[in-house]
């Protein structure tokens, strides 16, 4: 089934149990909300899960650098750690645009790690808004 969603994937990782507690996509279309990216799902997914508004010692693993919205959320939840494949030139909040208003804060609180599979993801995204044009 194609969800014609922009293709960018979230998860939360427990690294003391070692195990993914949330995973999720984004949703932005199928719930007629503009805050329903991957990051925010995966955190409402977690946060549940555990039954608490903080996740203290997790981890997140994103597609894309964070936009605002998203790394103000993380910083909220108090994650550990985040790791993202592929800068967002645009609107990402982590290491672009945002990052000079933002820095201190996350570098104070939460490890940013990028890079990673970049090719593969890049080319993800190529591919699914060649379709759409």
């Amino acid at each position: 089934m194609q969800l014609n969603e922009v293709p960018i994937a979230a998860l939360i990782y427990d690294p003391r149990q070692k195990k993914i507690i949330s995973k999720s996509h984004n949703l932005n279309k199928k719930k007629f909300n503009p805050c329903a990216h991957a990051e925010i799902e995966a955190i409402i997914k977690a946060c549940k899960k555990i039954k608490s508004p903080r996740l203290d010692g997790f981890d997140i693993f994103c597609t894309v650098e964070p936009c605002l919205m998203c790394a103000s959320v993380i910083l909220q939840s108090k994650i550990r750690r985040i790791y993202f494949s592929l800068e967002e030139k645009k609107t990402g909040a982590l290491i672009n645009n945002y990052k000079l208003s933002f820095k201190k804060e996350i570098a104070q609180k939460i490890k940013v790690y990028y890079g990673f599979n970049e090719k593969k993801f890049s080319q993800l995204l190529k591919n699914f808004f060649k379709k759409k044009r």
